[in-house]
């Protein structure tokens, strides 16, 4: 680690998933952001089905340059939420200014 501090801000926009989790109706995801003992949750998109959109910014305190931040999407269920997929990026990846769209998976399949 570098010792270097500064904040990233990330607008996590929207997601194309391919593994649904509903047998009925739409899905209602959410992304779940997370690094090192920071999690952010965006809003749940309602009926977002396969095609959610949040267009929202989560903003992080990075130390040091090193380590990852997860992207986890969940379906937003009432009793325990179903997992869709996830993908875990390099903090170094995303301090470039990046307009990208990753790759998620799920059991080792992707995902989305």
């Amino acid at each position: 680690m570098d010792g270097t501090t500064g904040k990233l801000s990330i607008t996590v926009i929207e997601a194309k998933i391919t593994h649904d989790t509903e047998w009925f109706g739409k899905m209602d995801p959410f992304c779940k952001v997370e690094y090192r003992s920071q999690s952010v949750k965006t809003p749940t998109h309602k009926s977002g089905g396969k095609f959610p959109v949040w267009n929202h910014e989560v903003v992080f305190l990075i130390i040091g340059a090193g380590g990852d931040i997860w992207f986890k999407l969940w379906d937003e269920e009432r009793f325990e939420n179903d997992a869709v997929g996830a993908v875990q990026i390099k903090v170094q990846t995303l301090m470039n200014n990046i307009d990208d769209w990753f790759t998620f998976t799920y059991k080792g399949k992707a995902a989305g």
